[in-house]
């Protein structure tokens, strides 16, 4: 008979554990990259550029996506925590489209 446990592999977090909490706060790090990118023009004088921050978000919104497939996550977030996390995942990649031609 099949279990909440049978999708989660040998390292993930139980729903709801510290561990699975903590994941949560570490993709809202994610959401800071982002969003800070996203509204922070590119700063040469601290030698940025655009590809740069192109790559930043890339990974951050990609990294987002990935922790929001897993069931357990999901389960361990609040409504509010999963529109946030979707909504910069989605800038996040809306900015990528338009200046990937950066990389």
């Amino acid at each position: 008979m099949p279990s909440d446990l049978d999708d989660i592999g040998p390292d993930e977090p139980i729903a709801n554990s510290p561990e699975a909490q903590s994941q949560v706060n570490v993709a809202f790090d994610s959401v800071t990259v982002i969003n800070d990118a996203i509204n922070n023009p590119v700063s040469a004088e601290i030698g940025e550029t655009l590809a740069f921050k192109v790559d930043e978000i890339d990974r951050n919104y990609r990294h987002i996506e990935v922790m929001m497939a897993k069931d357990w996550f999901v389960q361990t977030a609040s409504t509010i925590q999963i529109d946030t996390l979707s909504t910069a995942a989605l800038s996040g990649k809306t900015y990528f489209a338009i200046n990937s031609s950066a990389l």
